[in-house]
């Protein structure tokens, strides 16, 4: 499955994004993510990546998740592109870690793009993964 990326859409019958915005709650993590969560852990290989839905904090300048993707580390014990909470302010075990958090972050903007699609093959990530929340991918392809 090397040079493959596989798209994982949790589907609900109400559009969580507007509900979101509309009114926002704390909850990160819903009952179809915890499915997908076992639907991983038992489907993926271990050293799999997911591209997960964020934002950029403003006031941190830091890059945070926005659903329960930011949980697969936890759930599954695969890795995610954007690290847990804080980040920004821990030794990182590569130079210019929070670089390449951002460029990862900036590239999943167009997650359909040539140049996205060579960043994400040339950081190892495998999978997106977009839960009940939503978000902002803006995905125009097939591949």
């Amino acid at each position: 499955m090397s040079g493959s990326l596989i798209l994982i859409l949790i589907v609900s019958n109400v559009n969580a994004f507007t509900i979101y915005r509309e009114k926002p709650s704390p909850q990160y993590v819903f009952d179809s993510d915890l499915e997908a969560m076992d639907w991983i852990t038992n489907n993926t290989r271990n050293d799999s990546i997911f591209l997960i839905n964020g934002y950029h904090n403003k006031y941190s300048g830091w890059i945070e998740g926005t659903d329960g993707g930011w949980w697969i580390p936890f759930f599954t014990k695969r890795e995610v592109s954007i690290p847990p909470m804080l980040y920004g302010g821990e030794n990182a075990i590569i130079d210019n870690y929070s670089s390449v958090i951002s460029d990862i972050y900036e590239a999943s903007i167009s997650v359909g793009s040539n140049n996205s699609l060579n960043l994400f093959k040339n950081y190892n990530i495998t999978y997106i993964y977009i839960g009940e929340r939503g978000g902002a991918y803006r995905y125009q392809g097939t591949h």
